[in-house]
């Protein structure tokens, strides 16, 4: 270092002119205060403007996965981008971010969607997209309707947890033409993860009122089968009278890929038991409520020209509510019991060519209740399994649908029109059919111009039709 001038003062000051390469050099600068800010200056001017640019590569590597998801917002598959729809994703990085313990967290952080809770940790919900209510949303696990016939207070019993979700996705206004009826005011569909490894994880939590939390989950490989299971506990003593719970889910879902297509098999099971104080009126503090929740489906998706997707499902929910769950007043006779069967199968179809894809599909989908509440009178009484009960009333509704759609993409412009025919027993208005027509235009890179005009309907859930109170 050459050493520069130096003024006398009560500590000697160096000021740094330039290095001078010797091995002695940094031995003149002991025991004295070096001013070396001149330094930085030069730095500065010295380095050409392009190499100090920062990029934010988390960003942009961000939009660019955004871009490229597949969502399921039409009838035929399309990427994030070319969708003229509102549509919100919530996707891996984002669900491991958020303070969320249930899927019913993460959603209220959607604008749009308004969740409202019964509870902590997934107990029960209602969730709404565009001021609508909680029975004019649908909801799907991997694109399978799971949505319960009963009342949409069970529409969120997925026997997921949060470790196996890969994204959510959230389509907002009317979409009865790509999910058929009940997706009135939007359809919400969550994806589940598949590993491509063998893992296992384990993830515990425990706090104060006897609350455990504990989620084991894994995913193996055997051959071209790709295998993924998790298990769900929580409990709670209830911070306040009748607020316990005790949670169990349980998860298995596998996936086939070949030369051809692609098959994908998944069974849930989840039980809920829950002080429920004040859930439905705080007339009556006491209640309380079981919950047992079974989810199927079996799904093809082919690499073909013509490209099929058939799928079947079956839904099996059982409910038993006590108005009193201790000390009944003698007026008070039996519970509430609830037994429902959801099954049915679809079959897609699409094709794309110059003019865009083209989407054909049909859907048969049967509901149906066994109940001593809701329903028609049954000739001869049915027993509540593993109950001292008895149904007295069942209801059985069958939904035929017929889907049409076709979307015309470009660099700037995408136009989507489709429509819904719709038939459902025991209603005297025959096929009904619900058009729909989407618009969308890229104005800049980051500037999207969507206008859309869908029509939709809602079937009444059986509470709706035969609930007395």
């Amino acid at each position: 270092m050459k050493r520069g001038d130096i003024r006398k003062s009560v500590q000697k000051v160096l000021f740094f002119s330039k290095w001078k390469r010797k091995s002695y050099s940094v031995f003149q600068s002991m025991n004295r205060v070096v001013l070396i800010s001149v330094l930085s200056i030069n730095y500065f001017l010295s380095v050409p403007a392009k190499a100090i640019e920062i990029v934010d590569t988390t960003e942009v590597k961000l939009e660019y996965d955004l871009d490229e998801i597949e969502i399921s917002a039409q009838r035929s598959p399309a990427l994030y981008s070319q969708v003229a729809r509102i549509v919100s994703v919530i996707e891996r990085k984002e669900i491991e971010s958020y303070p969320a313990q249930s899927v019913q967290d993460l959603l209220e952080y959607v604008a749009g969607v308004d969740v409202r809770q019964r509870g902590t940790e997934g107990v029960q919900a209602d969730v709404s997209i565009r001021g609508g209510t909680f029975d004019q949303t649908l909801i799907l696990l991997n694109g399978i309707n799971i949505t319960d016939p009963q009342t949409g207070h069970h529409n969120l019993n997925i026997p997921v947890s949060l470790s196996q979700i890969e994204r959510i996705e959230i389509l907002e206004g009317p979409a009865a033409r790509v999910y058929g009826p009940n997706a009135f005011s939007g359809a919400i569909n969550i994806i589940t993860h598949q590993p491509e490894s063998n893992l296992t994880k384990f993830i515990g939590t425990g706090g104060s009122y006897g609350y455990f939390d504990g989620d084991l989950s894994g995913s193996v490989l055997t051959g071209k089968f790709q295998h993924s299971v998790s298990l769900n506990k929580k409990r709670s003593d209830g911070y306040i009278d009748n607020t316990d719970f005790d949670i169990f889910s349980l998860f298995y879902s596998n996936k086939l890929e070949i030369s051809k297509g692609k098959m994908s098999f998944q069974v849930g099971y989840s039980e809920k038991e829950f002080g429920a104080n004040s859930f439905y009126t705080p007339k009556y503090p006491n209640q309380f409520e079981e919950i047992k929740t079974l989810i199927s489906s079996l799904k093809w998706e082919s690499n073909s020209k013509l490209h099929l997707t058939p799928a079947v499902y079956w839904r099996r929910n059982n409910d038993r509510f006590e108005l009193f769950r201790d000390n009944p007043p003698s007026w008070y006779t039996t519970h509430n019991y609830h037994l429902t069967n959801t099954y049915g199968g679809n079959l897609n179809s699409w094709v794309q060519s110059i003019l865009g894809k083209s989407a054909l599909g049909i859907e048969f989908r049967s509901e149906n209740i066994l109940s001593n509440v809701l329903g028609d009178e049954l000739n001869s009484p049915v027993n509540v399994p593993n109950e001292d009960a008895i149904f007295t009333k069942s209801k059985t509704r069958n939904i035929v649908s017929g889907f049409f759609e076709h979307v015309y993409y470009s660099t700037k412009l995408t136009v989507g029109a489709g429509v819904l025919s719709n038939y459902i027993s025991e209603s005297k208005t025959g096929f009904n059919f619900f058009p729909g027509v989407d618009f969308g235009y890229k104005i800049l890179p980051s500037v999207n111009l969507f206008s859309s005009f869908n029509t939709s309907l809602r079937m009444p859930t059986f509470t709706d039709l035969y609930y007395q109170g």
